[in-house]
């Protein structure tokens, strides 16, 4: 687990090092959406494309963590109509 946080905290050191200082908010958002689309990318039914009804099953969440951490759980057995448990999982791993 700490190791994962030291990976977070690295890859955000990385990151806002190299952004831009001044974006407007909708730019912000739009970076964030794009950044979310490309690390979710190839994930089977899980398409980001805001940031309210697109993550309301919990798997694109689920998804965004399972790039990171790709041993803490098995990405292809989760089900988008078990809702509570999929945030449970990715709130979980993320921790």
């Amino acid at each position: 687990m700490a190791a994962r946080t030291n990976m977070f905290k690295q890859m955000d050191r990385v990151n806002s090092s190299t952004s831009p200082r001044l974006m407007n908010p909708n730019s912000i958002k739009d970076a964030l959406l794009r950044w979310v689309q490309s690390r979710i990318q190839g994930y089977p039914n899980v398409n980001v494309t805001n940031f309210s009804s697109s993550w309301a099953d919990g798997m694109a969440f689920c998804a965004l963590i399972h790039r990171f951490a790709p041993d803490a759980f098995d990405f292809n057995k989760l089900d988008a109509k078990n809702r509570r448990q999929n945030f449970e999982l990715a709130f979980r791993v993320a921790e």
